[in-house]
């Protein structure tokens, strides 16, 4: 499933999918509680305390520096303790991508709830077994040649039927015994002991072991996620991971994967000010994108449907107006990145100082040349919420490699 996400300024925004949540890593010291020069805090009822301790849950600076997390961490203090439980509760995880890494290197990899994996685990090993049962009823015991057949075929048939019940578990087929190091470099996995007992619960009777070798009853076996980081990853989500590089990034300086509940911002663009963009605040930007598929989701007094037919009126009315009436060119883009650049215009503030790439995108600016946006993100951030919230649910991310990322294999099958 496509996803079309905001990133960075002007044309560096790009269509995007990947999947993927994020553990809740957080290493950075809290004791300082100042707001960044830069930022305008939006009025907040809840203590200190409350806000720090819900921006732990989704926020993960533990690949930052002292000096970088103090200021990613008084930038987002301007946002409501609030949003921030609502984001958490969501599922949003935020991550910054370091020059020379890419995604696969980050707390990104995460997908899983224990317990999901363990589910699926069980539902593709009684797919596979399902598989071998059915096969094997179709086979004729007293036709000679059709048990032959079978007996030959029977690893690259049952790999074959088994692949589209097998949630992205890699079939495998083999014509020999082989190691447990072989089947994790073939998953791609790191080593893990883990990954060994994923590969007996995944194909239970099927898999044969003798010493460290290991076979199959049926010449096919499934493949575990492989390991990253001592977690389970899709190998088409892995792969797809590994693709989104410090260098591809850098072009859009942060992307919102909204289906994935991921914010990503590049390391180089966390000062103040940064490279190119200046004084321009790239993670209250993609924040802001995850704010607002949030809102949109909420289903209690139509909160997301008037959202949403809110701030596309205003995006109409203020297209018809003319690029005067926007807040910088990128919120002339499309109403996604209309609504974005308001949060940052909303919790920002012009330094004067000449590097406001933006120079309309400010608090000033916008309450008082467009008082309807402005008080518009007034209310979402200092309305009071229904707790819990009802949510429309998230449809789960479809994988698809980028074209020509993956090598075009013949069989949709490893071979071993």
């Amino acid at each position: 499933m496509i996803q079309k996400v905001g990133g960075g300024i002007g044309p560096r925004a790009q269509s995007r999918e990947v999947s993927a949540r994020p553990a809740e890593v957080f290493s950075a010291p809290s004791d300082q509680a100042s707001l960044s020069p830069t930022v305008v805090g939006a009025a907040d009822p809840s203590p200190v305390s409350f806000k720090e301790s819900q921006m732990r849950k989704l926020l993960d600076v533990s690949n930052l520096k002292p000096q970088q997390a103090n200021q990613v961490l008084s930038e987002m203090r301007a946002i409501p303790g609030q949003m921030w439980k609502m984001l958490a509760d969501s599922g949003l995880r935020i991550v910054s991508l370091p020059p020379g890494q890419d995604l696969s290197q980050t707390s990104a990899v995460t997908q899983f709830s224990p317990a999901d994996y363990d589910l699926r685990l069980k539902r593709v090993s009684q797919s596979l077994k399902d598989t071998i049962s059915e096969q094997e009823s179709l086979t004729d015991p007293n036709d000679e040649f059709q048990t032959a057949m079978w007996q030959a075929r029977q690893g690259p048939i049952i790999a074959e039927l088994v692949l589209p019940k097998a949630e992205g578990f890699q079939p495998v087929v083999l014509s020999k015994p082989v190691s447990e190091e072989e089947l994790m470099e073939a998953a791609g996995s790191e080593r893990s002991s883990d990954f060994t007992a994923d590969l007996r619960s995944l194909n239970g009777p099927v898999l044969k072991q003798e010493g460290n070798l290991i076979s199959s009853t049926h010449n096919a076996l499934l493949l575990p996620y492989p390991r990253r980081q001592g977690v389970p990853v899709r190998f088409d989500h892995l792969n797809y991971l590994k693709s989104q590089n410090s260098a591809a990034l850098q072009a859009a300086m942060g992307t919102n994967y909204w289906q994935s509940s991921l914010v990503v911002v590049h390391q180089d663009y966390l000062p103040d000010p940064a490279p190119e963009a200046g004084h321009h605040r790239v993670m209250l930007h993609e924040v802001g994108h995850a704010i607002d598929h949030l809102i949109d989701r909420i289903q209690d007094d139509n909160i997301g449907k008037d959202h949403r037919a809110r701030v596309s009126e205003l995006f109409e009315r203020d297209k018809a107006a003319g690029p005067s009436a926007f807040t910088s060119p990128r919120a002339q883009d499309n109403v996604r990145e209309y609504f974005a650049e308001a949060v940052e215009s909303y919790l920002t503030r012009d330094r004067g100082d000449g590097l406001d790439t933006k120079p309309h995108n400010n608090h000033d600016w916008l309450k008082a040349n467009n008082p309807e946006l402005f008080a518009h993100v007034d209310e979402i951030f200092t309305r009071q919420y229904p707790e819990p919230l009802n949510l429309a649910p998230m449809p789960e991310p479809k994988y698809k490699a980028p074209e020509g990322l993956l090598a075009h294999l013949e069989k949709p099958y490893l071979e071993l």
